[in-house]
């Protein structure tokens, strides 16, 4: 077969994955909504002037970008929220990740045998892992980040034999707009860097991704939120990072990283679980040790072979490394952080893989088989343990909850709910009533200060009752002390600290509708 016609079968092989997966995520699309995901599409529903948190230092284009989709297609007809197309719109960003990935795998395997289906096996293992699935077919913010992350890589790779200026200039944009759909993005800046050759391509890329960050945050700051001083920036950089469930330093982060990253893999927890750490599973710890053990193993395998699995092994050290530091302290048990470490392992595999039936020919047959067998197992675990449940929507609870509550309540009234779980995002969205999340209302509107807050529930309040409505709460009476606890960890203060009482005046589903006030 010639290079043309090698090519050709390629591009033809990505399609066909392009295809199969948009189909299948589109087919699979959750109708069991993270918190986030809710958020993120109330956003996008009301637009910026709809929301005080619209515009966030971590996701700076993001929801703008699935605001602006979802204006598109109401220009077509469409006239519901945006829960749909954003949910479509991470489906199509899954597909495309999954697509690049399969070619950027393809070309590192350009000499070795099994190539095709080494690569096509590699990116059926990233699309069908549990945390690439669940947020292609999610409305969260990480799946068009990690998308460019792989085109980024994708440049690397195919400028690696003919560097050039277009190639640079696409490398620096594609890597810019990773961090700019949510900055975890730069976490694979260093993998990128070892990719490169010459002091002076590496200099200049990091020149124009710091200009165009800087740039876009600049603009942003000053004309959206009419920053106008360094202090303003520093606070809005910092307000959700200040305080809350990130960055801890605890004896047991090691131990939830390992599990996280197993079920990143091999959703191993018991539906119904929104956010997909897995809970009391038997089969949670087996799939732990098999992930740990597996990736020690090809880390290893490839630092042994290191001068045979070539420059694309330490590439996907690096990257694998940079992440799992960071996650390490900021958030060992999300698994939105994971997904960047699950296609590190799966590119290091890979080539290991790749080496190894290069150099024992004889086993070739069964060392293909066993790869094939591991990504059946990963696609048919998770389909039938997780991504088929979440697609049943009677299965959801907060969604019951949410629209008895609608019934409950009125147009005037205002929920108060401590924040990031079903309450404060579906609410909003399925209910259709005004709602105040204590956490993001500590950390965002009032800047991480209790004055502020105090001042904006007072008002908040006024408000309401000058417009005849009543001033309730979810969730809020009575918590229980685990409750309690994850507050104090994320806002630094106990709940019963801002002297909202009131008494339950009804209940859906067992869960108490609470009024607020004399």
């Amino acid at each position: 077969m010639t290079r043309r016609e090698t090519g050709f079968s390629m591009w033809l092989l990505a399609l066909l994955v392009f295809v199969l997966f948009l189909a299948l995520y589109l087919a699979t699309l959750s109708n069991n909504y993270s918190s986030d995901a809710m958020a993120f599409v109330t956003m996008a529903t009301e637009g910026p002037a709809g929301s005080s948190i619209f515009v966030q230092a971590e996701h700076l284009f993001y929801p703008a970008v699935p605001w602006l989709w979802y204006k598109t297609w109401g220009l077509l007809g469409y006239s519901d929220g945006a829960l749909r197309p954003l949910q479509a719109l991470n489906s199509v960003a899954g597909a495309t990740g999954v697509t690049l990935f399969s070619l950027s795998l393809s070309l590192m395997l350009r000499d070795k045998p099994a190539r095709p289906l080494l690569s096509v096996l590699g990116a059926l293992t990233l699309g069908a892992s549990y945390s690439y699935w669940f947020h292609s077919t999610e409305a969260e913010d990480q799946i068009i980040s990690i998308s460019f992350v792989i085109a980024s890589l994708l440049v690397v790779v195919m400028s690696k034999s003919r560097p050039n200026l277009r190639g640079g200039a696409a490398l620096v944009v594609t890597a810019s707009l990773a961090a700019l759909f949510h900055a975890t993005a730069v976490l694979t800046l260093p993998a990128l860097l070892v990719g490169l050759q010459g002091w002076r391509r590496r200099i200049g890329f990091l020149v124009g991704v710091g200009l165009i960050l800087l740039v876009s945050y600049l603009a942003v700051g000053a004309a959206a939120l009419g920053f106008r001083s360094a202090a303003d920036f520093w606070q809005w950089a910092s307000s959700a990072p200040a305080k809350g469930v990130w960055g801890r330093v605890r004896p047991d982060n090691l131990a939830e990283a390992a599990r996280t990253l197993g079920t990143s893999v091999l959703y191993s927890g018991n539906f119904p679980n929104l956010v997909g750490t897995p809970q009391d599973s038997p089969i949670s710890p087996l799939v732990t040790v098999a992930t740990i053990v597996g990736a020690i193993t090809v880390v290893g395998y490839g630092v042994y072979r290191w001068r045979r699995t070539g420059w694309c092994f330490p590439v996907a050290l690096a990257w694998l490394a940079a992440v799992t530091a960071f996650n390490l302290y900021w958030a060992p048990a999300d698994i939105q952080f994971w997904i960047a470490a699950v296609a590190a392992i799966i590119m290091l595999s890979t080539m290991a893989w790749a080496d190894l039936v290069e150099s024992r020919r004889a086993w070739r047959s069964p060392l293909l088989g066993l790869a094939a067998t591991a990504v059946a197992v990963v696609f048919a675990g998770n389909l039938f343990g997780a991504m088929s449940p979440r697609n049943d929507l009677s299965k959801n609870e907060g969604y019951a909850t949410a629209v008895c509550l609608r019934d409950k309540t009125g147009a005037s009234d205002l929920i108060v709910t401590p924040g990031w779980d079903w309450a404060s995002s579906y609410l909003p969205y399925f209910a259709q009533r005004e709602v105040v999340s204590l956490v993001d209302a500590y950390l965002m509107e009032a800047r991480g200060s209790r004055e502020r807050l105090d001042a904006l529930l007072q008002k908040r309040q006024s408000e309401v009752r000058d417009r005849g409505g009543k001033f309730l709460a979810v969730r809020l009476f009575p918590m229980d002390e685990t409750e309690r606890a994850w507050f104090r960890e994320a806002v630094g203060f106990d709940p019963a600290s801002l002297g909202l009482e009131g008494k339950p005046i009804d209940e859906c589903l067992g869960q108490p509708l609470w009024e607020i006030g004399p």
